[in-house]
């Protein structure tokens, strides 16, 4: 499945692929680019089907590395997330809606109050 992904707080655009590799699991790998900053990162989700399989709720966990420059300050943060969400597919069609809640706490700073994001996006199944 390939989407659109935004970060609310900085607003990054960007591009994911997820590969389902069991039945309701999946990993997606996502890079996404504002100006000078570019975010990559991998997430684990697990789909539990709600409606048949066209609504899911998911839950995950991930890990990504944020590069970015401000002022002559160029530096890195690595970030580990949460992921809660919803999955809708419509039938019979190759296209999909989502939208998730990811909170976070960036390292080396620790910082558990970091910015959260809200992704919203839609899919295409190949």
């Amino acid at each position: 499945m390939e989407d659109l992904v935004q970060n609310s707080e900085s607003g990054f655009w960007g591009v994911s692929y997820q590969y389902q590799f069991k039945s309701n699991q999946s990993l997606e790998g996502y890079a996404a680019l504002k100006e000078y900053n570019q975010l990559l990162g991998i997430d684990y989700q697990y789909d539990f089907n709600l409606i048949g399989n066209n609504l899911k709720f998911n839950l995950g966990a991930g890990t990504g590395v944020n590069f970015y420059q401000m002022k002559g300050l160029d530096g890195r943060e690595i970030f580990l997330t949460g992921i809660g969400g919803l999955n809708y597919s419509f039938s019979n069609n190759p296209i999909s809606i989502f939208a998730n809640y990811r909170p976070k706490v960036d390292f080396p700073s620790f910082d558990v109050l970091s910015t959260t994001d809200i992704r919203v996006g839609v899919g295409f199944r190949f």
